[in-house]
């Protein structure tokens, strides 16, 4: 369900994929549990789609959850942190929530960096974000 939701969500199908996915994620929390690292993946993935079909107030619900599992879920270090950082820092940033993105990025660049290391693709994109941001007053 997961990969076709992705086909329909390249294809810019945006309602089916979000339908697929969501149907991933309650199959997921009866499983293997909401809060497993593939199901919070998959649920992160969800709020992508939202976010990509134009609905950031729901992008923005979905990884705000997403983030506050996986702190209790990943230790501190893990890429897996670090990325789900990254998706809701980068999103109040397009928002122009300016300083709650700096902050949030700001640990994301430092998960990255420490899991992954600054070369690393993750790590790039997390910092470019975070220095792409504008100068705090």
């Amino acid at each position: 369900m997961n990969d076709l939701a992705y086909v329909y969500a390249g294809l810019g199908q945006f309602d089916e994929a979000i339908k697929l996915q969501e149907r991933a994620v309650a199959l997921d929390a009866k499983t293997i549990g909401a809060d497993h690292p593939d199901a919070l993946w998959r649920e992160k993935s969800l709020g992508g789609f939202y976010e990509r079909s134009g609905d950031r107030p729901k992008a923005e619900a979905i990884y705000r959850d997403v983030l506050a599992r996986a702190r209790g879920r990943f230790v501190n270090g893990e890429w897996d942190l670090g990325q789900m950082e990254f998706v809701l820092g980068a999103l109040l940033a397009a928002e122009g929530k300016t300083e709650e993105a700096r902050t949030i990025l700001s640990d994301s660049v430092a998960v990255l960096d420490t899991a992954l290391g600054p070369a690393d693709a993750h790590s790039k994109a997390a910092r470019a974000a975070l220095d792409a941001l504008p100068a705090s007053h």
